[in-house]
Parts: C-alpha cells; structure tokens; sequence
C-alpha cells in the first residue's frame, strides 16, 4: 500500500491534533489522581479523628482494621488504573513522536537529550509520579497498621 507524503501543514495540523489529546490525557490523569489519593488518604486516616469515639460506638471492635483494608484495596486499585491511564498517554506520546519525525529537521525544536542535564528528563515523569503516590500510601497505611497492633 502506498502511504502519502504529508505536507508540513498536514503534519503540523496532525500534531496539533495528537497534543490536544495529550493535554487532555495530562489534565485529566492528574485530576483523578489527586482526587483519588486525597479519597484513600481521607479513608486511612478517618479512625484517627475526633470522630472515632462515634465509630467505636457504632461499629465493630476492629472497625481501625476494617479502614486500613479498604486504605490497601483502593490504593491497589488507585494504582491499576492510573498506571493504565499512563499507558494511554504513553501511546499518544508515541504517535505524537512518530509524526513530529516526519518533519524537516528545521521544524524541530531541540531534543531534550540535547540540552545539558537533559537525559535525567527524558523519561515518562508521569509514571514515577503515579508510582510514588502509590508508595506514599501503602507507606502511611503500612505505617498506621503497625503502629495500632
């Protein structure tokens, strides 16, 4: 099958395209995430509140444990999602990549590589940042069991 030559206008336009989705995929990863890890911290932490003597009052003796179970299961899932949330960004990355190949060296910008320092950058920071919220909860939750035994 023959693939058409794109002109730089068609290739521009079609990135346009691609970064509009990757600043939709952006915004919107960093907006679940943020609100799902406030909702699990709010969960691990709620039996250590002035509302604890009314859930001692109304629930189960071990109602603390009950709290860290759910703290762990919606981390783990908190961390599933957001790490499939990333593979999608990651793959409008890719594409955005492949068509910004396509043009001329002269409408490039430089590659981050490039710039002094830059190969530290040159990663997915979405990843690292999804990964270390997950660690920070499993850390407090973690935290919290142990020193309620």
């Amino acid at each position: 099958m023959d693939e058409k030559k794109l002109t730089n206008q068609e290739i521009i336009a079609l990135m346009d395209v691609y970064l509009t989705e990757l600043n939709h995929r952006d915004n919107g990863l960093f907006i679940k995430a943020f609100r799902y890890f406030y909702a699990v911290i709010v969960v691990i932490l709620l039996p250590y509140t002035p509302l604890t003597p009314l859930l001692e009052n109304n629930l189960f003796s071990s109602y603390k444990l009950f709290f860290h179970i759910c703290g762990l299961i919606m981390t783990f899932i908190f961390g599933y999602v957001l790490w499939g949330y990333t593979f999608r960004q990651e793959a409008i990355t890719e594409t955005y990549k492949k068509t910004y190949e396509k043009l001329p060296l002269e409408y490039r910008r430089i590659p981050v590589v490039e710039i002094p320092h830059g190969k530290f950058f040159n990663h997915q920071m979405t990843s690292i940042v999804i990964i270390t919220m997950v660690l920070i909860l499993l850390g407090i939750n973690i935290f919290l069991f142990l020193t309620t035994i």
